[in-house]
């Protein structure tokens, strides 16, 4: 990853409350995400990207593979899933 929107959307696919905002969210994540984007909006598309990943909604075509692999093992590390090949 070589450019700034590359790092943002890297640090926000490994946030552990991002992660759980999108995949089991909650009231709490909802209004917290809520209120940063509110505050941010300008990292509203690189969080809808990172939606689009975390639900395997987007093909990820400007990361390498190495990068892409990288990433999914940092997820599932904080997500507590140790037997990820």
């Amino acid at each position: 990853m070589n450019t700034n929107t590359d790092k943002q959307l890297y640090n926000i696919l490994v946030d552990d409350d991002f992660i759980h905002y999108v995949l089991n969210p909650n009231d709490q994540l909802t209004r917290k995400w809520e209120s940063y984007f509110e505050a941010h909006p300008d990292q509203l598309s690189i969080a809808n990207q990172a939606i689009k990943i975390l639900t395997g909604g987007n093909q990820c075509n400007q990361l390498t593979t190495f990068e892409i692999k990288e990433m999914e093992m940092e997820i599932f590390e904080k997500c507590g899933f140790s037997n990820y090949n």
